[in-house]
């Protein structure tokens, strides 16, 4: 998988297709970017993908939106990471549906933290 192994230089190819028009497509990035995130992250540089996802289109949003509510909890998981990285705010009730997860929990904890310091 493209995402596997912290790949910063796969960001610029990855997060664009947040907004493409086929869903696996979409579900395929976001599972790949929060990868790399989480690989960044364990070394202290998650901010990297944070900085890559600064200018995310509303089409892309949207559609991490759209899979913090999927029904996979890995999908549902890495959208709500993706959603708190770049500080949605229209992604906090849909994380709210899906509470019941503790690592949604965690990951909306996060995304509200966010917010707060905007």
């Amino acid at each position: 998988m493209l995402g596997e192994g912290g790949a910063v230089e796969a960001l610029t190819l990855l997060v664009p297709l947040l907004g493409d028009r086929m869903a696996g497509v979409r579900t395929t990035a976001a599972l790949a970017i929060d990868s790399i995130h989480q690989s960044l992250d364990e070394s202290g540089r998650g901010h990297v993908v944070a900085t890559a996802m600064l200018d995310l289109p509303e089409e892309a949003r949207a559609s991490v939106r759209e899979l913090v509510e999927n029904e996979d909890p890995a999908i549902a998981r890495a959208a709500t990471g993706l959603a708190a990285l770049i500080g949605d705010p229209k992604a906090v009730r849909p994380a709210l549906r899906r509470m019941d997860d503790p690592v949604v929990f965690e990951r909306a904890l996060g995304l509200v933290a966010r917010l707060g310091s905007t």
